[in-house]
């Protein structure tokens, strides 16, 4: 109610000033003027076209088609991401260029850093005391060892002599080889050891390399820094391709899983049109939103179309039937005036020509123009009622 009354003091206020441009004989020409046969203009001050909110914008050149938009957003594809995890507790050791950062391609295979690893004082210790243990073990199961043997030759000689019989040499003989048996895996464990002790002296190292050929999304750790398999250091992703997913109302849900080819816009980069791939679909509507999911697989070409950001995904349709379109523009700026349509053009500055035009079908919002209007012609896209109310008081005046 406040909005019409404002429109009302405001639609007064014009016509009082129409009226006095009338009455004064120095003063401007009466607003409505015939620019052609048929086609009068209205003229207003700025302070006028201010107070009144009237607004155009160049008519659009029409497109090939029907198209719907809906909005998506760039993800990663699956199958072509990869992350780098240290195989054991450490610290991050660079190569002599540094570790790689975010946003740098690399190759499969290539070097990404070190992990280093050195044993605590108190790993160090166990393993020296293991050591010893090992070692008394060797001389045990060697002594053990020289003790059978021993017993193993006088049964010999024994049984040799008619004393003993053949079961008793031959529990001799497996005595003797169960305690060589006992001393070559004592040998086999502390050799084990040794090495370790070794290693103890000086760091374990391991080299980190690229699982896959991508770009660096992620670098959760710096030079130095102790790390862990508890999680990633490097995560990279393939983006020669990325995916489009994009939420379509069940409306168009249908004419989105069959179009096997889409066209895709970022808003960053209006000129470039992308092509996309269908992929596959959730089949399922989202009970809140009324959307189904739908994926599109997409040649990122150099790179451009960066994960998370928000593009276009403009769903091909029906082509346009009937008379050829000569322009675009919004529904709101056609009225209907005495069983024709027209528009209001701004052929000057606050100089607004009225336009019978020919109209055809809405499409996304806007209304197909067949005839009476071209591309780049502004056009009144707000205020055109009271624009329209201003060539009626002025007429009267004249």
């Amino acid at each position: 109610m406040l909005y019409r009354n404002s429109i009302v003091v405001l639609v007064l206020s014009l016509a009082a000033f129409l009226a006095g441009c009338g009455k004064g004989g120095g003063e401007a020409k009466p607003a409505a003027e015939q620019a052609a046969p048929g086609n009068p203009v209205v003229k207003l001050t700025a302070a006028q076209v201010e107070s009144l909110g009237i607004r155009s914008a160049p008519a659009e050149k029409p497109s090939a088609g029907e198209y719907v938009v809906i909005q998506g957003r760039v993800v990663p594809p699956s199958g072509r991401r990869a992350s780098v995890i240290a195989p054991f507790p450490g610290r991050l050791v660079a190569d002599a260029g540094g570790l790689p950062i975010v946003g740098r391609h690399v190759e499969q295979g290539q070097s990404l850093g070190w992990v280093e690893q050195l044993l605590n004082a108190t790993e160090a210790l166990h393993v020296g005391e293991r050591r010893i243990a090992l070692a008394a073990e060797i001389e045990r199961a060697r002594r053990e060892a020289e003790q059978r043997g021993r017993d193993l030759e006088r049964a010999r000689k024994l049984y040799e002599g008619g004393v003993i019989a053949l079961k008793q040499l031959q529990q001799a003989e497996l005595d003797s080889h169960t305690a060589g048996t006992r001393l070559e895996e004592a040998q086999k464990a502390k050799a084990a050891y040794d090495g370790l002790d070794k290693e103890s002296a000086g760091p374990r190292r391991v080299e980190l390399r690229a699982p896959i050929s991508g770009t660096i999304l992620e670098v959760a750790a710096s030079a130095g820094q102790q790390v862990d398999p508890s999680k990633p250091i490097f995560d990279i992703a393939d983006l020669s391709t990325v995916w489009v997913e994009a939420r379509v109302f069940e409306e168009y849900a249908g004419r989105a899983r069959d179009a096997r080819q889409v066209r895709i816009v970022a808003p960053a980069d209006p000129d470039t049109v992308y092509t996309g791939r269908f992929v596959s679909s959730t089949r399922q509507v989202d009970a809140a939103s009324r959307t189904e999911g739908v994926l599109y697989a997409v040649e990122n070409r150099g790179g451009r179309l960066a994960l998370g950001s928000f593009v276009e995904v403009r769903l091909p349709g029906r082509e346009r039937r009937g008379p050829a379109a000569v322009a675009e523009v919004p529904a709101g700026a056609v009225f209907r005036e005495e069983g024709v349509s027209a528009v209001f053009v701004e052929r000057q500055p606050r100089v607004y020509e009225r336009r019978i035009v020919e109209t055809g079908q809405v499409e996304r919002g806007r209304l197909v123009i067949l005839k009476g209007l071209a591309p780049g012609e502004p056009v009144v896209v707000t205020g055109a009622a009271t624009l329209r109310s201003a060539q009626s008081l002025g007429s009267k005046v004249e």
